[in-house]
């Protein structure tokens, strides 16, 4: 039996791509998922506990290759007016509503408050949740309004929930990289899942 290959990315990655990877490895190739993100993603890489890594990664001394962007959103529930709008109101607005937030260690939560402070508004966070892929269920149960990555709205957790798109000048995209140890190639069935796994993240919502 040929040894396993081991991924790490964060929930939200992790949702769109494991069946992208279950597909393109069929019975062939056993595969073990892990869950990390922010430091703990890289080190996972760096350590040897993964041979590959999805999500936002810095690249120093690994070969990394950029994926695609995933922009931040805002996430309303599909009964509120709001959800009717084209866009996310401004940020001075949209500080007015009830808000569920990341945790204050999040990068996501770190740029978000950035977007608010920069135009002089303090948002109220009514819940604040860890997991990323968490939100949209916490937004379609009436909680709040969310801004957090377009990909942690996966295909099963649309139903209840609108995205809507920020307004410039928004938070920069957060930028999904794939790497590997220098020197040591991309297994050929994970380049095959992140075919698949662009289309959303391009598209957006």
């Amino acid at each position: 039996m040929s040894r396993a290959l081991r991924v790490a990315a964060p929930a939200r990655v992790l949702a769109h791509l494991v069946p992208a990877l279950a597909a393109a490895a069929g019975r062939g190739t056993p595969l073990t998922v892990l869950e990390r993100d922010g430091a703990e993603l890289e080190l996972s890489l760096r350590s040897g506990e993964v041979d590959v890594a999805v999500g936002e990664l810095d690249g120093a001394g690994l070969d990394r290759h950029a994926v695609a962007e995933d922009p931040l959103v805002l996430l309303v529930p599909a009964a509120w007016l709001l959800a009717r709008a084209p866009t996310a109101p401004p940020a001075a607005q949209t500080a007015r509503l009830p808000l569920v937030g990341l945790g204050p260690g999040s990068g996501v939560q770190r740029a978000v408050e950035r977007w608010f402070a920069r135009a002089g508004a303090v948002p109220r966070f009514r819940v604040r949740c860890e997991s990323e892929v968490a939100v949209p269920g916490l937004v379609a149960g009436g909680l709040g309004a969310a801004i957090c990555p377009a990909l942690a709205l996966t295909p099963g957790r649309r139903d209840g929930v609108t995205a809507l798109p920020l307004p410039e000048p928004a938070p920069a995209p957060r930028a999904i990289a794939v790497a590997t140890r220098r020197g040591e190639p991309l297994p050929g069935l994970v380049g095959a899942a992140l075919g698949a796994l662009t289309p959303p993240l391009a598209a957006g919502l």
